[in-house]
């Protein structure tokens, strides 16, 4: 997915992180699901993110609440 408008560089450091905590929980054999998934800064105001299949945004969520 293509986003733009938005600097995408402390969402990178974040799945960074997201995927390192991952790694240790499966050599630990700790049973918690996580789904890291790539994204790429192209520019301060816009990058790449991966999509994943069947996800809703938080937007959505918030819309189906009401």
């Amino acid at each position: 997915m293509v986003k733009s408008g938005d600097d995408l560089r402390q969402e990178y450091m974040a799945m960074q992180l997201i995927s390192l905590i991952n790694e240790i929980f499966v050599k630990e054999n700790i049973k918690i699901w996580m789904k890291p998934y790539s994204i790429i800064p192209y520019r301060s105001d816009s990058g790449l993110i991966e999509f994943i299949d069947d996800t809703r945004t938080i937007s959505y969520l918030k819309e189906m609440s009401h």
